[in-house]
């Protein structure tokens, strides 16, 4: 059933491309994730006098670590990135380094869910 829905969805987006050029059987689908890792330093707590309402310090600085990964159970193979921000060159180099990855004569699908949805980015060819 899974198959038949992606295969169906793929299909669907090539011919709303025009490309009639990409056959499904030379198509790998990868499934984009990512993660957003890091620390944000909690309130510190104050000595203050009952019934008040001391003012509450919180440590503004954070840092993240973004880890981005296309993965394919069909071929078993997965691409990551570790990056420390995020834009619309990274998610390129991103696409990228699974374009080189590529044997050929394939084409990789990637399902893209959770990317924002606003970057506007040139894709490898």
């Amino acid at each position: 059933m899974h198959e038949f829905f992606w295969k169906t969805v793929i299909s669907l987006e090539i011919d709303r491309q025009g490309s009639q050029s990409i056959a499904i059987s030379n198509s790998t689908i990868r499934f984009k994730d990512e993660a957003r890792f890091g620390h944000q330093n909690t309130t510190t707590r104050l000595w203050a006098r009952r019934f008040t309402r001391p003012r509450a310090i919180r440590q503004q600085q954070c840092e993240y670590v973004y880890f981005f990964r296309a993965a394919c159970p069909q071929i078993e193979q997965t691409e990551a990135i570790v990056v420390r921000y995020l834009n619309k060159n990274i998610v390129s180099q991103h696409l990228s380094q699974i374009a080189e990855r590529m044997k050929p004569g394939r084409h990789a699908v990637v399902v893209m869910v959770s990317i924002r949805q606003t970057l506007r980015m040139s894709l490898p060819t």
